[in-house]
Protein backbone atom coordinates (compact mmCIF):
# COMPACT_ATOMS: atom_id res chain seq x y z
CA UNK A 1 0.00 0.00 0.00
CA UNK A 2 1.11 3.36 -1.06
CA UNK A 3 1.04 5.45 1.82
CA UNK A 4 1.68 9.13 2.08
CA UNK A 5 2.50 11.39 5.02
CA UNK A 6 0.75 14.50 5.37
CA UNK A 7 3.57 16.35 8.12
CA UNK A 8 6.78 14.80 8.68
CA UNK A 9 6.91 16.06 12.32
CA UNK A 10 8.81 13.91 15.33
CA UNK A 11 5.56 13.45 17.24
CA UNK A 12 2.78 10.35 17.36
CA UNK A 13 0.98 9.75 14.25
CA UNK A 14 -2.64 9.07 13.62
CA UNK A 15 -3.66 6.46 11.13
CA UNK A 16 -7.10 7.95 10.24
CA UNK A 17 -9.62 5.22 8.73
CA UNK A 18 -12.24 5.68 6.17
CA UNK A 19 -14.97 6.10 9.31
CA UNK A 20 -12.73 9.06 10.55
CA UNK A 21 -13.38 11.53 7.83
CA UNK A 22 -15.97 10.07 5.64
CA UNK A 23 -18.12 7.22 5.96
CA UNK A 24 -21.28 6.05 4.07
CA UNK A 25 -23.05 5.41 7.20
CA UNK A 26 -23.29 9.12 8.62
CA UNK A 27 -23.99 10.38 5.19
CA UNK A 28 -26.69 8.26 4.07
CA UNK A 29 -27.02 10.52 0.47
CA UNK A 30 -23.56 9.91 0.26
CA UNK A 31 -23.52 9.45 -3.62
CA UNK A 32 -26.89 11.80 -4.11
CA UNK A 33 -25.41 13.44 -7.36
CA UNK A 34 -25.20 10.06 -8.91
CA UNK A 35 -28.99 8.79 -8.41
CA UNK A 36 -32.17 10.68 -8.03
CA UNK A 37 -33.20 9.69 -4.29
CA UNK A 38 -36.56 11.27 -2.65
CA UNK A 39 -36.04 14.69 -1.63
CA UNK A 40 -37.38 15.65 2.00
CA UNK A 41 -40.54 17.04 0.51
CA UNK A 42 -41.07 13.22 -0.83
CA UNK A 43 -41.44 14.22 -4.29
CA UNK A 44 -38.54 11.67 -5.81
CA UNK A 45 -36.76 14.73 -7.50
CA UNK A 46 -33.91 16.30 -6.75
CA UNK A 47 -34.02 19.10 -4.57
CA UNK A 48 -34.09 22.46 -5.55
CA UNK A 49 -32.55 21.81 -9.16
CA UNK A 50 -32.31 25.17 -10.21
CA UNK A 51 -30.60 26.50 -6.77
CA UNK A 52 -27.05 27.88 -7.21
CA UNK A 53 -23.94 25.68 -5.81
CA UNK A 54 -21.77 27.35 -3.10
CA UNK A 55 -17.87 26.64 -3.22
CA UNK A 56 -18.39 23.99 0.07
CA UNK A 57 -21.87 22.58 -1.69
CA UNK A 58 -19.71 22.10 -5.05
CA UNK A 59 -16.72 20.31 -3.37
CA UNK A 60 -19.04 18.19 -1.70
CA UNK A 61 -20.67 17.06 -4.38
CA UNK A 62 -17.76 16.36 -6.38
CA UNK A 63 -16.12 14.36 -3.33
CA UNK A 64 -19.05 12.45 -2.96
CA UNK A 65 -19.84 11.56 -6.25
CA UNK A 66 -16.61 10.56 -6.99
CA UNK A 67 -16.32 8.33 -3.99
CA UNK A 68 -12.64 10.46 -3.40
CA UNK A 69 -11.13 9.10 0.20
CA UNK A 70 -7.67 10.29 1.85
CA UNK A 71 -7.61 6.36 3.40
CA UNK A 72 -3.88 5.99 2.41
CA UNK A 73 -2.84 9.02 3.76
CA UNK A 74 -1.10 9.09 7.15
CA UNK A 75 -1.40 12.08 9.75
CA UNK A 76 0.29 13.29 12.78
CA UNK A 77 -2.75 15.13 14.14
CA UNK A 78 -6.54 14.75 13.00
CA UNK A 79 -6.79 17.42 10.09
CA UNK A 80 -9.54 20.21 10.25
CA UNK A 81 -10.63 21.74 7.36
CA UNK A 82 -9.69 25.00 8.36
CA UNK A 83 -5.85 23.71 8.46
CA UNK A 84 -6.55 24.04 4.76
CA UNK A 85 -9.08 27.16 4.37
CA UNK A 86 -9.24 30.12 6.73
CA UNK A 87 -13.31 30.63 6.56
CA UNK A 88 -14.36 26.96 6.93
CA UNK A 89 -16.40 25.17 9.77
CA UNK A 90 -14.83 22.97 10.70
CA UNK A 91 -18.28 21.65 12.35
CA UNK A 92 -20.25 22.17 9.18
CA UNK A 93 -21.17 18.86 6.76
CA UNK A 94 -18.99 19.86 4.39
CA UNK A 95 -15.81 19.73 6.38
CA UNK A 96 -14.89 16.62 5.90
CA UNK A 97 -15.39 16.64 2.12
CA UNK A 98 -13.05 20.24 2.54
CA UNK A 99 -10.20 17.64 4.01
CA UNK A 100 -10.44 15.29 1.22
CA UNK A 101 -10.74 17.40 -1.63
CA UNK A 102 -7.27 19.72 -0.48
CA UNK A 103 -5.53 15.89 -0.50
CA UNK A 104 -6.86 14.66 -3.91
CA UNK A 105 -5.60 17.87 -6.53
CA UNK A 106 -8.45 20.31 -6.04
CA UNK A 107 -7.12 23.50 -5.82
CA UNK A 108 -8.69 25.72 -3.61
CA UNK A 109 -7.40 29.16 -2.36
CA UNK A 110 -6.39 29.16 1.05
CA UNK A 111 -9.12 32.45 1.77
CA UNK A 112 -12.03 30.87 -0.52
CA UNK A 113 -15.37 32.19 0.74
CA UNK A 114 -17.24 29.13 0.85
CA UNK A 115 -20.65 30.42 0.68
CA UNK A 116 -20.14 32.28 -2.76
CA UNK A 117 -21.82 30.48 -5.80
CA UNK A 118 -19.55 29.04 -8.04
CA UNK A 119 -19.58 29.42 -11.95
CA UNK A 120 -19.88 26.98 -14.51
CA UNK A 121 -15.99 27.06 -15.82
CA UNK A 122 -15.23 27.27 -11.87
CA UNK A 123 -17.07 24.25 -11.17
CA UNK A 124 -15.55 22.44 -14.30
CA UNK A 125 -12.57 23.26 -13.52
CA UNK A 126 -12.60 21.51 -10.29
CA UNK A 127 -14.21 18.47 -11.58
CA UNK A 128 -11.42 17.81 -13.89
CA UNK A 129 -9.29 18.29 -11.49
CA UNK A 130 -10.73 15.53 -8.99
CA UNK A 131 -11.14 12.93 -11.72
CA UNK A 132 -7.10 13.94 -12.29
CA UNK A 133 -6.48 12.78 -9.27
CA UNK A 134 -8.02 9.28 -10.03
CA UNK A 135 -5.75 8.18 -12.45
CA UNK A 136 -4.42 8.82 -15.73
CA UNK A 137 -6.43 9.46 -18.68
CA UNK A 138 -5.25 9.35 -22.48
CA UNK A 139 -7.12 11.77 -24.59
CA UNK A 140 -6.34 13.74 -28.46
CA UNK A 141 -4.67 16.88 -28.46
CA UNK A 142 -7.27 18.16 -30.82
CA UNK A 143 -8.70 21.54 -30.05
CA UNK A 144 -12.34 21.76 -30.04
CA UNK A 145 -14.43 24.92 -30.84
CA UNK A 146 -16.47 26.62 -28.43
CA UNK A 147 -18.08 28.88 -29.22
CA UNK A 148 -17.71 31.14 -26.29
CA UNK A 149 -13.80 30.46 -25.65
CA UNK A 150 -13.29 34.18 -25.08
CA UNK A 151 -15.30 34.76 -22.05
CA UNK A 152 -13.12 31.81 -20.53
CA UNK A 153 -10.20 31.70 -17.88
CA UNK A 154 -7.58 30.11 -19.53
CA UNK A 155 -7.16 27.29 -17.05
CA UNK A 156 -10.71 26.58 -17.07
CA UNK A 157 -10.62 26.59 -20.92
CA UNK A 158 -8.56 23.45 -20.48
CA UNK A 159 -10.54 21.49 -18.10
CA UNK A 160 -13.42 21.72 -20.31
CA UNK A 161 -11.82 20.92 -23.38
CA UNK A 162 -10.83 17.77 -21.59
CA UNK A 163 -14.37 17.44 -19.97
CA UNK A 164 -16.09 17.46 -23.49
CA UNK A 165 -13.55 14.47 -24.53
CA UNK A 166 -14.39 12.74 -21.83
CA UNK A 167 -18.20 12.84 -22.50
CA UNK A 168 -18.68 14.66 -18.84
CA UNK A 169 -19.42 17.77 -20.48
CA UNK A 170 -21.91 18.71 -23.32
CA UNK A 171 -22.02 22.24 -25.03
CA UNK A 172 -25.82 23.86 -25.74
CA UNK A 173 -25.55 25.08 -28.85
CA UNK A 174 -21.95 25.13 -29.33
CA UNK A 175 -21.42 27.43 -26.16
CA UNK A 176 -20.67 26.42 -22.54
CA UNK A 177 -21.61 29.68 -20.17
CA UNK A 178 -18.94 29.36 -18.44
CA UNK A 179 -19.63 32.81 -16.16
CA UNK A 180 -23.06 31.95 -15.11
CA UNK A 181 -23.38 29.94 -12.23
CA UNK A 182 -23.82 26.56 -11.57
CA UNK A 183 -27.03 25.13 -10.89
CA UNK A 184 -27.45 21.70 -8.55
CA UNK A 185 -29.28 19.82 -11.79
CA UNK A 186 -26.25 20.78 -14.01
CA UNK A 187 -23.81 20.30 -10.86
CA UNK A 188 -25.33 16.65 -10.69
CA UNK A 189 -25.36 15.92 -14.32
CA UNK A 190 -21.56 16.41 -14.84
CA UNK A 191 -21.02 14.62 -11.76
CA UNK A 192 -22.91 11.94 -12.95
CA UNK A 193 -20.96 11.75 -15.97
CA UNK A 194 -17.44 11.96 -14.35
CA UNK A 195 -18.55 9.24 -12.09
CA UNK A 196 -19.31 7.20 -14.81
CA UNK A 197 -16.47 7.92 -16.90
CA UNK A 198 -13.81 7.21 -14.01
CA UNK A 199 -15.66 4.23 -13.44
CA UNK A 200 -15.75 2.38 -16.99
CA UNK A 201 -11.61 1.41 -17.25
CA UNK A 202 -11.77 -0.09 -13.36
CA UNK A 203 -14.94 -2.27 -15.14
CA UNK A 204 -13.02 -3.03 -18.08
CA UNK A 205 -10.26 -4.38 -16.15
CA UNK A 206 -12.83 -6.60 -13.99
Amino acid sequence: MNLRTALALPAFILVLQPGNIYSKEKYSDARLPLVIVESRNGTGQAAAPKKKVSVARGIELIVKGLDLNINNIRFIKAPKATDYYVYANNKASYAPSLIIAANNGIQLERTVRLEKPLTREQFAQHLDEAILSTGDYVTNAMWLTIGDEAKFSQKALTAVQQLIKFNVVKLEKGNFRPKAFITEAEATEMIKRAAEFVQSPKEGKE
